[in-house]
């Protein structure tokens, strides 16, 4: 067994070194992500797993030469810290014939608390099911659990999650911790089968003239656009509606588009309200150290500019 895996952080490293090192696996290091790396690293060294976020996904696809990459030794794939769009998996699972296992969990969790299954039912959109010994629920406000099929936050308990919380910071561990339960400030539902599917960050729902807009469900209408190769929705403050849906786009190599043509391709396939009101083309969106949209940047950039 081979695994490629982009020291992105030291969390994610020891996680997967970890496991390499249970089951004797040989581990192939890249110092920072680089799609073309990667791709490099898979046809040399017959690499078998690799781990990423979705927006490491969309830079493989789009570097991914036909004939000259051999990727035929890769199996499977987890991903997780964002919503992995429908749209980038399917096109990834199909080029790049290997399953995804899309999952969720935090740091706080050591890793994963849901994942896809390999073997059985894998739903799309779906972060999958608990794994053992880890236990989910959906909660208001109140801390009360919603029916099935409701959004709410998504709350987890399990041996991995520390019970000693975080370090010299009482009031967060007050906020985050309660009655043994890690509330995670992330928003989701789950199915009648006990499947998660996540609605987005507590903090990044936007509320227009009352109704809830959750940007990675207009993120995954973007990414059915063949001209966009990767896209962020935030809320922008708004005298009249409360906040506005803006996204932020870049456009796939050699694609141009405006910006009321991405309007309109939103309103036609989803509710009308929840399209971005407006579209802003970019070079780049700020990423992490994963390779995760930090929308929090997007965000201060309006509010200064707003100022």
């Amino acid at each position: 067994l081979l695994l490629a895996l982009p020291i992105y952080n030291n969390f994610a490293l020891s996680v997967v070194m970890m496991s390499a090192f249970y089951c004797g696996a040989t581990t192939v290091l890249i110092d920072r992500f680089d799609a073309r790396k990667v791709l490099d690293a898979i046809k040399e060294h017959r690499c078998t797993y690799f781990a990423g976020t979705p927006t490491m996904y969309s830079y493989l696809l789009s570097e991914y030469k036909e004939g000259h990459d051999d990727v035929s030794s890769l199996q499977i794939v987890n991903s997780g810290g964002a919503n992995f769009p429908l749209e980038v998996l399917r096109e990834f699972e199909k080029t790049f014939d290997c399953i995804v296992m899309d999952g969720f969990g935090h740091t706080e969790g050591c890793g994963f608390s849901t994942l896809q299954p390999r073997v059985g039912v894998r739903k799309e959109n779906s972060v999958g099911t608990p794994i053992s010994d880890i236990y989910i629920k959906i909660v208001d406000d109140n801390g009360n659990e919603v029916p099935v099929g409701q959004v709410g936050e998504i709350i987890e308990y399990g041996n991995v999650f520390s019970i000693h919380g975080y370090i010299n910071a009482p009031e967060k561990n007050a906020e985050v911790y309660r009655d043994k339960w890690f509330y995670s400030g992330d928003l989701g539902y789950v199915d009648t089968d006990g499947y998660l599917y996540i609605a987005g960050r507590k903090q990044e729902l936007i509320i227009t003239g009352g109704q809830n807009i959750y940007p990675s469900e207009v993120e995954e209408v973007l990414y059915t656009n063949p001209k966009v190769a990767l896209a962020a929705v935030i809320g922008i403050p708004d005298k009249i509606k409360g906040e506005l849906a803006k996204a932020y786009i870049v456009l796939q190599k050699g694609e141009s588009a405006e910006e009321q043509e991405i309007i309109d391709y939103v309103r036609a396939r989803m509710a009308k309200f929840k399209a971005p009101r407006m579209v802003e083309f970019v070079d780049s969106l700020p990423q992490g150290p994963t390779g995760k949209i930090l929308k929090r940047e997007l965000k201060e950039r309006v509010l200064k500019e707003i100022e």
